[in-house]
């Protein structure tokens, strides 16, 4: 029995000697595994300070650049409240001169049996109608410009000047030799001469006589209960000018004839996939040619609103009746 219990104390001494052996290293292995966890999480708490501190700085260098942005933004709406300005001035001065243009009066103080019919896109036309009279002459001059109105307020504007410098210091008559003249002025402005599209007639009242020239551009013109067109010359603006000539149509007119200048936003209208077209133009012409002149001028109006309906308008139109 004795004995019995000395070997139980035995054991017992044993596994208290084991668990005392075995509890230090499992406790230096847990510290160590602690300890070691502790530094990775100490590391990864450094790196994502070093990163924050980082993001910080691109932070703070991004805030800089949206205030410099807001800066430049603010800049840029002070100078487009200037330029709208400008533009507005401009807007102002091209319907001014529209009115001048397009005035009743502006072109029956010359010629009483005349109409105009003008349909601009927007708010002013960008065509360009010149008439006056020279002596016993009587001088229209119609230019179809460039669709950008501010282009082609700049374009009428040089056209102005041009023609008032050639009538001013030159006593010519003749269509070709204005053209002529009117091409060696506005050379220098290539841009513009790729968008010239010109004619100009010279009716002379007392002798019932008409002659017209034209680049990149024509008239029609009713005689004998038909209607004829003249074309113009063809100008690319590539041409030497001192070999390019313009040539000069004499027209065969009666009493009664009617003439017909026109820029090409009436027969380039689209409805659909198709456009009113020059043979329709020319059509309608000889329809109403025997029409009063405000008839005429009404029903071109009508005929063009009927035809486009809600279709967006193409270009701005200018036609231009003259009864002799």
């Amino acid at each position: 029995m004795l004995s019995f219990f000395f070997t139980k104390l035995l054991l017992l001494l044993l596994l208290l000697i084991l668990i005392l052996i075995i509890l230090p290293i499992n406790l230096f292995f847990f510290y160590k595994k602690i300890k070691n966890t502790n530094d990775e999480n100490n590391n990864k708490i450094k790196q994502l300070e070093k990163e924050n501190d980082k993001k910080t700085l691109q932070i703070r260098s991004l805030e800089d650049e949206i205030e410099i942005q807001h800066k430049i933004i603010k800049d840029l709406e002070t100078n487009i409240k200037k330029l709208n300005n400008q533009l507005n001035i401009i807007d102002n001065y091209c319907l001014k001169l529209d009115e001048l243009i397009f005035k009743t009066d502006y072109l029956t103080n010359f010629l009483n049996n005349s109409f105009i019919v003008s349909i601009p896109r927007e708010k002013n036309n960008t065509d360009f109608f010149y008439v006056l009279q020279q002596k016993e002459y009587v001088i229209a001059f119609l230019a179809d410009l460039s669709d950008d109105k501010y282009k082609s307020f700049a374009e009428k504007i040089l056209l102005y000047d041009s023609l008032n410098k050639i009538f001013t210091t030159q006593a010519i008559t003749k269509p070709s030799d204005i053209l002529n003249s009117l091409l060696k002025l506005i050379y220098i402005n290539k841009d513009f001469i790729d968008n010239f599209n010109l004619s100009i007639i010279s009716i002379n009242k007392f002798y019932k006589l008409v002659e017209f020239a034209g680049i990149n551009r024509s008239i029609f013109y009713t005689h004998k209960g038909k209607i004829i067109e003249v074309k113009g010359d063809k100008y690319l603006g590539t041409e030497n000018l001192d070999s390019f000539g313009v040539n000069n149509y004499a027209i065969p007119v009666s009493e009664g004839d009617m003439i017909y200048m026109y820029s090409d936003g009436f027969v380039n209208q689209v409805c659909g996939t198709s456009i009113l077209s020059q043979t329709n133009f020319s059509d309608l012409l000889l329809k109403v040619s025997n029409n009063n002149l405000t008839e005429q001028r009404d029903t071109i109006i009508q005929l063009f609103n009927d035809w486009k309906k809600d279709n967006k308008q193409i270009n701005d139109v200018l036609i231009v009746g003259i009864k002799l």
